[in-house]
């Protein structure tokens, strides 16, 4: 690893700690850290398996998922250029692991990318959140729907700032055995908010992290009343 630090480019930084290369002074160290939040995705994990890591950012969690298991193949998908070359930076030389510069939505086609401002690297989205938008680019988009079933997905994880309201998650593939995504309050739209909760709740048996305590607009008024609200749930469907 030693090695490998001088090939890399300034302002990364390597932090043994994670055994991850970051940018200093933003948001990649936070990410490093909630990436053990994670951990019960892979409480089932086998060899044969394929995890789907839709907003890799730098490829934290997909770190922590080869940690646990050496020969899961993985899929990384990350839009932002900048994130994408530290992801690159980090799981290069990761054996079954791939890496795609590109957002995952409905359909493939081109579409807005809205970069926020500030040193949080992880706030970039397809969804325009808030007018701390810097500005917008023209992205690349595959299939959500595409990609997890060509490449046989079994575990899939989504955090990708409010573009999650875009994928199709209705019904999706029995062989999908865990799913971590983070919902993000869009708009103060509450109700997609819920109905999407109770849409991926209902396809699964077990629901870990931070669940919401009621599923009432109430409830969801009262713990995410802030336009930067967020909740990650992992949702285990029951193995037979």
């Amino acid at each position: 690893m030693d090695d490998l630090k001088d090939d890399f480019v300034k302002p990364l930084v390597y932090r043994k700690t994670y055994n991850m290369f970051v940018r200093p002074n933003t948001s990649d160290d936070l990410v490093c850290d909630e990436a053990q939040d994670y951990n019960n995705l892979f409480i089932n994990v086998k060899p044969y398996d394929v995890f789907v890591d839709v907003g890799s950012n730098i490829g934290a969690v997909s770190k922590l998922a080869k940690d646990i298991e050496e020969n899961l193949t993985i899929l990384c998908y990350e839009p932002d250029k900048e994130n994408f070359d530290v992801l690159v930076n980090n799981l290069h030389s990761e054996c079954n692991v791939s890496l795609i510069e590109s957002a995952l939505g409905t359909g493939e086609k081109e579409v807005n990318f809205y970069q926020a401002n500030g040193s949080n690297k992880g706030k970039h989205s397809t969804v325009c959140r808030s007018s701390n938008t810097k500005k917008s680019i023209k992205i690349n988009q595959l299939d959500f729907r595409k990609e997890i079933e060509d490449y046989n997905c079994t575990l899939l994880k989504c955090d990708i700032e409010g573009g999650e309201y875009n994928l199709d998650l209705c019904s999706l593939p029995d062989k999908i055995k865990g799913l971590a995504i983070e919902f993000h309050l869009i708009n103060n739209n509450y109700l997609q908010m819920l109905t999407l909760y109770k849409i991926i709740k209902n396809q699964f048996g077990l629901v870990l992290g931070d669940k919401p305590e009621e599923e009432t607009i109430e409830y969801f008024k009262e713990a995410y009343n802030e336009d930067d609200s967020a909740f990650m749930c992992i949702f285990l469907r029951d193995e037979k």
